[in-house]
């Protein structure tokens, strides 16, 4: 698996994770639901590292 095959793959979490994370988070917050909280929390930080490894990965797929 090349570099642009990485960016490929990781290229959509960084823009899907925060939305289901952001409703995940109304939903805990209007059910008053500590789980769902954090669990919506733990996402947005997955989130921030996949767009970490995306934007490192995005300059080898721009040599490919």
């Amino acid at each position: 698996m090349n570099a642009a095959h990485v960016h490929l793959a990781l290229n959509h979490f960084p823009i899907l994770l925060p939305l289901i994370a952001l409703t995940l988070l109304i939903l805990g917050l209007v059910f008053k639901n500590d789980l769902v909280i954090r669990i919506a929390y733990g996402m947005m930080m997955a989130s921030g590292i996949f767009t970490f490894f995306m934007m490192n990965s995005g300059e080898g797929a721009e040599e490919i």
